[in-house]
């Protein structure tokens, strides 16, 4: 898999958070995220609604193909191997 593909696996993703965000998913995962944000205030009062969908929209932005472009052209990668990477992410760190 070659960057350009990473890259948009994870432009895609970005889009999917938007869309549910948006409820434009039409997807049972739009009403998941309704359920969710209704039931998470209750487990950690920090979680609320406003948050959530902050957070969740800073991440879509993040993942947005022209940001994830902007970022991986600052590095030569066409002559390194590609290494599989976990991506690990706090849920509790709010995102600007």
């Amino acid at each position: 898999m070659n960057i350009s593909e990473r890259i948009a696996g994870f432009a895609g993703l970005g889009h999917k958070i938007s869309q549910v965000l948006e409820g434009k998913a039409g997807s049972p995962a739009a009403t998941r995220l309704a359920e969710l944000l209704a039931s998470e205030r209750q487990h950690n009062g920090w979680f609320t609604e406003e948050n959530i969908r902050h957070m969740l929209a800073s991440i879509a932005r993040q993942l947005q193909k022209e940001a994830l472009e902007k970022w991986t052209s600052g590095y030569d990668l066409s002559g390194e191997p590609m290494h599989n990477v976990a991506v690990i992410m706090a849920g509790n760190i709010p995102f600007a």
